[in-house]
């Protein structure tokens, strides 16, 4: 891939996984690909759990909203994680600085600005957001290619999805071409009437190519590996049946990728 795809891990609900699917996402990919991740959201889980819980008091979101110097940090040294896989750190008191960001001019494109430069010399970006579409969320997307929005199905959950997609055909009406890469189902339990209802109700709404074939199934695992501050494919007591999930979730994503790439050719 010549130019780094941008691709926002997004939902305006909390409790659907945009976190763990950022950091399970971004280490499968890291095992062929240079992948950055920008914690963009103010609880700043991401950041946690890739750093067994260390702060960045300076080199973070905040210094970037601000237009201050800033680096990508290589967490290599403070994870077991041997890829090619780096953070922007997030910092939770970003939120003290929304009133400022609020204020300046262009203030949903100040990381669109930027993201050539973060991005040089990497392949895919995952963008971690907040649970609401609020100035650092429209950040995310009109620095996006994509988004990738994370369902766990719900009725709440149904309705913020909804929402977003108004959204994203909004920014698109607006001549930013960001796309929707696919809705993934995740947190999925089979035997609940809300995964039946409301996966019915999503291949209802969209079309086919734009929800992933591959479900994330509710695991134990996961949270285990969170408190190890471990992704789940390096997670040496995961079932061998979660990893792979998430080996195919990134075959689909590099797919659906390959696929709007030849479009544009």
């Amino acid at each position: 891939m010549k130019k780094p795809v941008v691709v926002s891990i997004i939902n305006n609900k909390g409790g659907v996984g945009k976190t763990s699917v950022t950091i399970n996402l971004g280490s499968v990919l890291a095992d062929n690909l240079k992948v950055l991740i920008i914690d963009n959201d103010r609880q700043a889980n991401s950041t946690s759990v890739l750093t067994g819980g260390k702060s960045y008091e300076e080199k973070n979101m905040i210094s970037l909203y601000q237009d201050k110097e800033f680096d990508i940090i290589n967490i290599f040294e403070n994870t077991p994680i041997k890829k090619e896989l780096y953070l922007l750190p997030g910092n939770p008191g970003i939120e003290e600085i929304r009133s400022v960001i609020d204020g300046k001019r262009d203030r949903e494109r100040i990381l669109e600005k930027k993201i050539d430069s973060i991005a040089e010399g990497f392949d895919i970006v995952l963008i971690d957001n907040p649970p609401s579409i609020d100035v650092f969320a429209y950040n995310a997307l009109y620095a996006s290619d994509f988004a990738l929005i994370p369902f766990k199905p719900g009725a709440l959950e149904f309705a913020g999805m909804q929402n977003l997609i108004t959204t994203l055909a909004a920014i698109k009406k607006d001549g930013h071409k960001i796309e929707l890469l696919g809705v993934l189902v995740n947190m999925y339990n089979s035997r609940t009437k809300a995964a039946t209802k409301y996966i019915g109700e999503l291949i209802a709404m969209l079309p086919e190519e734009k929800i992933f074939d591959t479900m994330i199934p509710v695991s134990q695992d996961f949270i285990n590996a969170v408190m190890d501050s471990i992704p789940i494919d390096l997670y040496q007591d995961a079932n061998k049946s979660i990893v792979n999930t998430y080996l195919q979730l990134r075959d689909e994503f590099l797919a659906k990728l390959e696929t709007f790439n030849s479009k544009e050719a």
